[in-house]
């Protein structure tokens, strides 16, 4: 009868064990499901972040960048080409120079200088692509004469962009006028600095 009685009560344990691991497998499994659904939902998220719309699978909710939404409309035509200080130096440009010349404000580096031979297109040809010059002066054929930068504060104190242009406008040997000017700039010094450039460089 004991023997009887141990028998029964090991299939017993056995049964509860039986029963912890089937349910431990469960949650398992329901964990990794989760898991695996919870990483499909952000890779779905991912690939479509590009989008103006991105789906977000899990809330079922357009996202937050609805807002910055691609549309032609949002631009427009500024009310000025210079600011009001470029304004008047370029009136005063304007009279310092004769009808032999051309005035050519904001113009892009690249423009005017180029590459002696095709070399690497990130290490050169960047450094001058995104960097415009105040004003450049042209003779009536077009080529360029003399540069012309205006800086409101110390020369001294350069960007790593405006340090690689002077190197640069040193290296070939391009003429450039570097004016301060403010609200209040001296309208004859500045003029005779002009004066001055254009009868050395036009010659």
């Amino acid at each position: 009868m004991m023997l009887t009685e141990e028998i029964i009560l090991i299939i017993t344990i056995i049964i509860i064990i039986l029963i912890l691991l089937t349910d431990n497998k469960k949650n398992k499994y329901n964990i990794n499901n989760k898991s695996k659904i919870n990483q499909e939902s952000n890779n779905i998220y991912y690939r479509n972040s590009h989008s103006v719309y991105i789906d977000n699978v899990q809330e079922n909710k357009v996202s937050k960048y609805k807002k910055y939404r691609y549309d032609v409309n949002n631009y427009k035509i500024k009310e000025k080409l210079l600011k009001n200080t470029e304004i008047k130096f370029y009136n005063i440009l304007k009279s310092s120079i004769n009808n032999n010349f051309i005035i050519c404000p904001k113009v892009k580096i690249s423009n005017f200088i180029g590459m002696k031979i095709k070399l690497s297109w990130e290490d050169y040809y960047d450094k001058i692509n995104y960097q415009s010059i105040d004003f450049l002066i042209c003779n009536n054929l077009f080529k360029p004469i003399f540069g012309i930068i205006l800086f409101y504060g110390d020369f001294q104190i350069q960007t790593e962009d405006e340090k690689n242009l002077n190197e640069i406008y040193n290296a070939i040997k391009f003429p450039i006028l570097h004016l301060k000017i403010n609200d209040n700039f001296e309208e004859n010094i500045i003029k005779e600095k002009i004066e001055n450039y254009i009868e050395k460089y036009s010659a």
